[in-house]
């Protein structure tokens, strides 16, 4: 006996046309629909920018950051370099400072050994001024012959006492330091350490010779220094004076010369 032809079919013709009918109609409403997907709501699209903007500002204010980093990252390091170069000098220094202190000390004691040399040498120089405080005075004469001349000098002091070859002192401070008498060239020294307030008068005398002498004078004091102008004696007199100068000395020990 001949078997039947028999086609297994999982979908009918029914079945077909409900999905073909269903897949119609779900084209339709997404064609429909189509155009509401497409659009885009202007609130979105603005804080879509600005958050894009805050992206973009966050990544570039992120690039400051690592550029500030790596500016602070090379500041530690020069601070920390410098730091070991101020240990250092902070070392030297401290050396320094010790040897300083070691050194000091010598320099207190040579400090007061100093001030008292300073001490002693104010104390010389106070005595020195009281000294020179206290004037003084020299008066010399001096000729030149071809022949023996004997010429003296004679000062008389403010007490009226009379210096000569004959009165060489007075037991004060004055005195007669050289007396010539009778030479060639010949010389002649009153000195006074400490002059007295007053007048002192300059005398010449022609004491002995046979010509014409030519005497030189100078005068020395604390106020002043000067020659005394040539004077030519001619004749002998032992007992004529001749007045060549006066030395005038005040309260406070300056002392002037008038020349005659």
């Amino acid at each position: 006996m001949k078997k039947k032809n028999r086609d297994i079919n999982i979908f009918s013709m029914s079945a077909l046309d409900l999905f073909a009918s269903a897949m119609g109609a779900f084209l339709l409403i997404a064609v429909m629909a189509l155009p509401y997907y497409l659009k885009v709501d202007p609130d979105l699209i603005k804080q879509a920018q600005e958050a894009e903007a805050k992206a973009n500002k966050a990544e570039q204010e992120k690039q400051v950051c690592e550029e500030k980093r790596t500016e602070c990252e090379q500041a530690r390091s020069q601070c920390e370099s410098e730091r070991t170069s101020l240990e250092s000098q902070n070392k030297s220094l401290s050396e320094e400072n010790a040897v300083l202190k070691a050194n000091q000390g010598t320099c207190e004691e040579e400090k007061r050994k100093l001030e008292a040399e300073n001490d002693a040498l104010k104390d010389k120089n106070k005595e020195c001024q009281k000294k020179l405080q206290k004037s003084f005075c020299v008066v010399t004469i001096k000729w030149e012959s071809s022949k023996k001349q004997d010429v003296d000098l004679h000062i008389i002091d403010p007490r009226g006492r009379e210096y000569y070859y004959n009165k060489l002192t007075h037991g004060g401070s004055a005195f007669f330091a050289v007396d010539s008498k009778g030479v060639k060239k010949g010389a002649e020294v009153w000195v006074d350490k400490e002059l007295k307030p007053g007048k002192y008068k300059i005398y010449y005398v022609y004491y002995a010779g046979s010509s014409p002498v030519t005497i030189k004078g100078s005068v020395l004091t604390s106020s002043f220094t000067t020659d005394l102008k040539p004077k030519r004696l001619t004749s002998v007199s032992t007992d004529r004076k001749i007045k060549i100068a006066t030395i005038v000395v005040n309260e406070n020990g300056q002392a002037r010369l008038e020349e005659h």
